[in-house]
């Protein structure tokens, strides 16, 4: 099996999603670039791009050696999972699981939060505090269900580093795809392909993800 097969293997098991950092990616192969650019339009939690064509190139898939071919490894599927281009770019020569770990625990990201109070009658913007979101997880359910859980489940208080912020995030996979890399047929993967609802949820409290593995386990996708 050559790498191109095994890449696109990679990128159905893993639903789509990079192994490193859990974003969806673009199956360059199978999806048209102008749909790609329609689906990934969001700005990435680890960095912003000037314009849309390097946003997208950053979502690539691309194939990742768990033991590398300096060392004797293979592109036959089991050696291989799928990262997307900016995870790839940046591993350089560390281990496959070390990376992994890395880019999972500095995922740590600074913003500002503002309150809103009335004052004469009219609302007022007033930043209130700094916070670090310091997880981030992508769960195959639906936004609005995670916030209500997160409602109900997840202590709140403005000012005790509790927050969380929820956006959509579906992924794509090709289950019609079944090695063969003509034209004819990777076109045919993509017009029966199938899209995973899901969300990226961030948190500020550590010890909120113990909660939301248990609730959300067998839907995290990373």
């Amino acid at each position: 099996m050559d790498l191109k097969q095994s890449r696109i293997h990679a990128y159905n098991r893993q639903r789509g999603r990079c192994y490193y950092c859990g974003n969806p990616m673009w199956e360059a192969a199978i999806e048209p670039r102008e749909d790609a650019l329609d689906r990934l339009d969001d700005d990435r939690l680890e960095t912003t791009f000037d314009n849309p064509a390097k946003l997208l190139q950053s979502f690539l898939c691309t194939a990742e050696h768990i033991v590398a071919r300096s060392d004797g490894g293979s592109d036959d599927p089991e050696n291989i999972v799928a990262a997307c281009m900016l995870c790839n770019s940046s591993r350089m020569s560390m281990p496959v699981e070390e990376f992994r770990q890395l880019v999972r625990k500095n995922s740590f990201v600074m913003e500002a939060g503002h309150d809103r109070s009335v004052v004469d009658g009219q609302w007022h913007d007033k930043v209130a505090y700094d916070f670090r979101w310091k997880v981030a997880m992508f769960i195959e359910e639906r936004a609005i269900w995670i916030e209500l859980f997160c409602q109900e489940f997840l202590p709140y208080e403005k000012f005790f580093k509790n927050h969380w912020h929820l956006r959509a995030s579906w992924a794509t996979v090709y289950p019609a795809f079944n090695g063969n890399t003509d034209a004819d047929h990777l076109a045919a993967c993509y017009e029966r392909r199938e899209e995973i609802e899901g969300s990226r949820l961030l948190l500020e409290n550590v010890e909120h993800e113990p909660v939301i593995r248990k609730q959300y386990c067998s839907k995290i996708a990373a």
